[in-house]
């Protein structure tokens, strides 16, 4: 039996990915900044090689698409947003195209991400 395909859809939207490279150089602009400029030494990933100082978006966008993995803390199964765009649930949590199908996620974590229904 072949295995599952799993394709999370990573950037599947522009958001997603400039949210991704704004957060990004936030974290390289943070760590280049006393207090933590002197404890963190010299920048290994991206490095400057692959994404330098003044990269522009594309530049960090590219770095992030070969390289992004989940961090793992997922907070839900089914996408809350419009059905045009490629939403599973409404608002109410209500699945499209059915009737009185809900869909709740309840995680048991102490992320701050975490969604608790």
């Amino acid at each position: 039996m072949a295995q599952p395909l799993i394709n999370p859809n990573y950037f599947e939207f522009d958001f997603d990915l400039q949210v991704q490279v704004s957060a990004a150089r936030i974290n390289r602009r943070a760590l280049q900044t006393l207090p933590l400029s002197n404890v963190m030494g010299t920048e290994t990933t991206p490095g400057t090689a692959a994404v330098p100082k003044d990269a522009s978006d594309r530049v960090w966008g590219d770095w992030l698409k070969l390289t992004y993995i989940s961090n793992t803390h997922a907070v839900g199964t089914c996408a809350m947003l419009p059905h045009d765009l490629g939403g599973v649930v409404d608002a109410e949590l209500r699945v499209y195209g059915t009737k009185n199908v809900r869909v709740v996620d309840r995680r048991r974590s102490c992320h701050s991400k975490s969604v608790l229904i």
